[in-house]
């Protein structure tokens, strides 16, 4: 046999490296692979019925790191052909538990973040050293993918390889799900008939976000048109993000209520869809806005949505961390979005043509 995939990530507990995940075990699935979804923890999350057809292995650990020894014992256990992980921290765990295990598991490392953004804007000793072992350790991988060209360039640079052998595979995003979840009802009172124009963004609530500044942005905005700004995603800053509304006498225009299952149906009756990043990978939320047929305004951050939005000819493209650049672009989207070939772009992502991709990486490792 040699068509058993082991997924491996932090949890089941949602946001954007879950769904890539999940959504590549669906396509693999769909093409006769065996997948094993490892996780480091499930955070005592439910099931969902997409993932009733794949083994979960929840090695129960407190962290990626401590996953190590739980990991090497699965690769020995169980054998599978090929490893795909993603996120830095992952990737190292997986490359040291793929070369001490010593199993001739294929190991498929992939990168969904800007590493030269990731390493200046650590605050702690740990958040520094990830990328620098990054440039020792990811060598040892089979393959390395990158979620974008700018991620690509960005991590031949930061690990001096040619960059030829960094292969550029999107995020597996668009499919049918997406759009049958768009059509479900959003219970929220500000999606209601006759409401002002409603701005979303959803994410981490995390500095890589940037949501001060979007705060900052929407306060602009409300000086010159009526409208609501909501965040979906829970985070650290959350408290900080409250307060900084308050200050701003936003009360009762912007609302945080936190994660919620289905984002789609959200994005699809928005008035515009707003990207704040100070830095990314690929970020996902602009295609998956992008495919419910929302107008987008993103920051043009290092990397991904000039990519995404082809170099802003489908959603305006704004300098990172200028609010008031921000507040025009969203005003203008209001008042004039771009929609058109949006959505028939945004079919450049989809699972299929993903898992094909990664397809081919495992024939070209068994030929060699």
């Amino acid at each position: 046999m040699n068509n058993t995939v082991a997924l491996f990530f932090p949890s089941l507990q949602g946001g954007g490296v879950h769904r890539v995940m999940t959504n590549l075990a669906d396509g693999l699935l769909e093409n006769n692979y065996f997948v094993d979804l490892v996780v480091a923890r499930t955070v005592e999350i439910q099931q969902e019925s997409e993932l009733e057809n794949l083994r979960i292995i929840d090695l129960q650990a407190h962290s990626i790191l401590t996953s190590l020894p739980k990991l090497m014992r699965y690769l020995k256990k169980f054998s599978p052909n090929y490893l795909v992980s993603a996120q830095m921290h992952v990737n190292l765990t997986a490359i040291l538990a793929c070369w001490i295990s010593n199993t001739g598991t294929k190991l498929i490392i992939s990168e969904h973040n800007d590493v030269n953004s990731v390493f200046k804007n650590a605050k702690t000793i740990k958040g520094r050293l990830v990328p620098l072992l990054a440039k020792f350790l990811y060598r040892k991988a089979n393959r390395i993918v990158a979620v974008s060209n700018g991620v690509a360039d960005g991590l031949s640079a930061w690990l001096n390889i040619d960059r030829a052998k960094i292969q550029v595979i999107y995020n597996p995003l668009v499919s049918d799900k997406i759009f049958q979840a768009a059509q479900e009802e959003v219970l929220h009172p500000w999606f209601q008939p006759d409401t002002p124009p409603l701005i979303l963004s959803v994410g981490r609530l995390e500095e890589q976000k940037d949501y001060s500044t979007l705060i900052k942005a929407f306060a602009l905005v409300v000086r010159e048109i009526p409208a609501r700004l909501l965040i979906l995603g829970d985070g650290s800053k959350k408290q900080s993000l409250k307060a900084l509304s308050t200050k701003l006498n936003l009360e009762g225009l912007v609302d945080m209520p936190g994660s919620v299952k289905n984002p789609f149906a959200y994005m699809a009756k928005a008035t515009v869809f707003v990207l704040s990043s100070a830095w990314e990978g690929f970020p996902s939320v602009l295609v998956e806005a992008m495919a419910c047929g929302c107008p987008v305004v993103s920051t043009n951050c290092p990397h991904g949505p000039s990519e995404i939005l082809d170099n802003g000819k489908l959603g305006r493209l704004v300098p990172v961390k200028d609010e008031k650049s921000l507040s025009r672009a969203i005003i203008s989207t209001i008042e004039q979005p771009v929609v058109k070939g949006m959505q028939e772009y945004a079919q450049r992502y989809t699972i299929d043509q993903a898992t094909r991709q990664y397809i081919q990486l495992f024939i070209g490792m068994n030929e060699q």
